[in-house]
């Protein structure tokens, strides 16, 4: 399919470096945005679900809340490295899949199966979600290095990591819309609330499959094989540079040597930035995941 797709599209495009680098931003920036609607459902859910129909008390949000944030930071040392073993579009696709299909299978079983005896169970399915959503972020910003190199740590990569936020406004926004169409209580929009984000995960996840290969030179040989890389791009400070020199030191960058996880703590500054960034995405979530239920509340 994407073989086919690439030489469909070969005949209509007039720069397919900057067409593939626009498409990598755009679909990788999807994904995460979807990533993210997802995480939002069970905050959004919290208000409905706390009903004396379920009566889902406050310490099972927080429990679930605990549960994926600690598999989420320890899955991400141990996934981040799938991307760079493996092709990270199929990562990226394989977790997006798991991801949609542990969400699905909790926004059915928590309106249904509503006893303290299942809560286990979930705390078990969203510590396996946690797990899953870990490996998407690393492979997203690994398929952006492909497609940008160095270019993507600066305005590009600022610009493309407002993801998150995109995705949180999404997330907030599919909840309110399937109140409208459901209404503002019972099973069904509870189910919904969790459903829908994940199934459009897994539909932008196949999408990014079938258009995009894993880097930018594997798109270019794909659709013009007879012909040099040469067009010229802007870098973050605004010099030109040929597209054979950037392939050129994509190449030479991927034959250095890895550095071991326990060794990148000793590059000065890692420690500091990692604990400052530990404490601004702990102010973040706090509010992420308990702001909704508090202004319900309240």
């Amino acid at each position: 399919l994407q073989q086919y797709f690439l030489l469909t599209i070969a005949h209509f495009i007039p720069r397919p470096r900057l067409f593939y680098q626009l498409l990598a931003f755009a679909l990788t920036f999807l994904v995460y945005v979807m990533v993210h609607a997802t995480r939002k459902s069970i905050s959004s859910a919290a208000s409905l679900l706390k009903d004396p129909e379920f009566a889902y008390p406050t310490t099972f949000f927080g429990v679930m809340d605990v549960v994926f944030m600690l598999a989420y930071a320890i899955g991400m040392v141990f996934t981040g490295i799938l991307g760079d073993t493996y092709n990270p579009i199929y990562v990226m696709l394989l977790a997006a899949i798991l991801t949609a299909l542990v969400q699905c299978i909790f926004g059915v079983f928590v309106v249904f199966l509503t006893s303290s005896g299942f809560h286990y169970l979930y705390y078990f399915m969203y510590t396996c979600n946690g797990v899953f959503q870990s490996a998407i972020w690393p492979v997203l910003v690994k398929i952006m290095g492909n497609y940008f190199g160095d270019m993507h740590s600066g305005i590009i990569f600022g610009i493309w990591a407002t993801n998150a936020a995109v995705g949180n406004i999404v997330g907030a926004n599919l909840a309110s819309l399937m109140i409208v169409i459901f209404g503002e209580s019972g099973r069904t929009v509870i189910s919904a609330t969790f459903i829908t984000p994940a199934v459009i995960l897994a539909l932008v996840g196949f999408f990014t499959l079938v258009t995009l290969p894993e880097s930018l030179e594997k798109a270019l040989c794909r659709i013009t094989p007879e012909q040099p890389t040469t067009e010229f791009i802007i870098n973050d400070d605004g010099a030109k540079a040929s597209g054979q020199h950037e392939a050129d030191g994509n190449s030479q960058q991927s034959d250095r040597q890895r550095v071991k996880f326990w060794r990148a703590w000793l590059i000065p500054g890692v420690l500091v930035f990692a604990l400052t960034y530990a404490c601004v995405k702990g102010v973040n979530y706090a509010m992420f995941f308990w702001l909704p239920l508090y202004l319900h509340e309240h």
